[in-house]
């Protein structure tokens, strides 16, 4: 076998197998109940508005905003896309009208973080990740198991055809944090590595609520006092540059025990950063259920609950 058909080979044998249509549908269920506490904290300013007060005016305008949208925006449109959002996503993990959900979910997400990021001026990179990985859910038959919609589809789901959406879904995920790893590199370079980027972002994010009187920080002491520590935040910085540059690593290790312990040290950095730096990827672990198996949890979780309702629960 030459070298081209031995990596094509292997490459089929990564994106193609490893999953089934159980696995999909128990994993559409863990992304929907995660993606329902994550909306809670994505879009609650929403809330915070009077309905039928003064019109919201845009700092400056998403593009595709900008495209149906004039220059201030009512309130009430976004509650109701905000709604609509809620019951899509929880249809979604039912398995209810299943591939229509995920349609929904995706539309309204993109125009509700198109709405925020027009009035805020800033631009929030936490949806992307949802984004991609719901939009490969969009292209599988996610809806074949655990879901309502399986009462009425019949045939077997082959596994290349279950496989590749977790897969996609997988490679997306490390890119994005390998990019990230890259970012750092091409932005900041040396700076990073040495940790004076960090001690730069320390700094501001711990005195943005003011200092008191003897010149501490109103809020965050924790980060202000850490800052002052350059040999600490060297190896801290090295070590957020090492972790993201070895997050592909993921997809090839064999151990399921090996692989969550990874992914809780993952997770413990986006705590950290969110303590010390405000960052507000905290619930980007949710994610972390494509790297994972969770059909016999999902299962087990499903037959306590359904008790041999309608949803459909494969026999092992």
């Amino acid at each position: 076998m030459s070298l081209v058909e031995t990596i094509v080979a292997r490459w089929n044998r990564f994106l193609f197998t490893g999953y089934s249509a159980e696995s999909l549908g128990a994993l559409r269920v863990c992304l929907g109940a995660g993606y329902l506490l994550f909306l809670g904290t994505q879009f609650y300013s929403f809330l915070t508005i009077e309905p039928a007060g003064a019109h919201w005016v845009f700092s400056e305008r998403v593009w595709y905003v900008a495209a149906f949208d004039g220059s201030a925006h009512t309130p009430a449109i976004s509650l109701v896309v905000l709604g609509v959002l809620f019951v899509a996503t929880l249809s979604m993990t039912l398995g209810c009208r299943t591939h229509i959900s995920v349609a929904v979910v995706l539309l309204a997400s993109v125009y509700l973080r198109g709405i925020r990021d027009s009035m805020m001026g800033d631009t929030h990179h936490r949806l992307y990740l949802w984004g991609a990985v719901f939009f490969f859910l969009l292209l599988s038959p996610c809806n074949r198991a655990y879901a309502l919609d399986a009462r009425h589809l019949r045939g077997e789901v082959p596994e290349w055809s279950a496989s590749w959406p977790i897969k996609a879904m997988q490679l997306y995920t490390v890119s994005f944090y390998f990019w990230s790893f890259l970012a750092k590199l091409r932005v900041s370079g040396g700076d990073w590595a040495a940790g004076a980027k960090l001690q730069e972002m320390l700094l501001r994010r711990s005195v943005m609520w003011g200092l008191n009187e003897e010149g501490e920080p109103v809020r965050n002491a924790l980060a202000f006092h850490l800052a002052h520590h350059p040999a600490l935040l060297a190896i801290l910085a090295v070590g957020v540059l090492l972790l993201e540059a070895s997050f592909p690593a993921v997809l090839f290790l064999r151990s399921q025990r090996v692989r969550v312990a990874f992914l809780l040290v993952v997770t413990t950095f986006h705590l950290v950063n969110f303590v010390l730096l405000y960052v507000g990827f905290v619930l980007m672990p949710l994610l972390f259920v494509i790297f994972v198996d969770v059909e016999p949890f999902v299962q087990r979780v499903v037959r306590f609950v359904q008790r041999g309702g309608r949803v459909r629960v494969p026999n092992r």
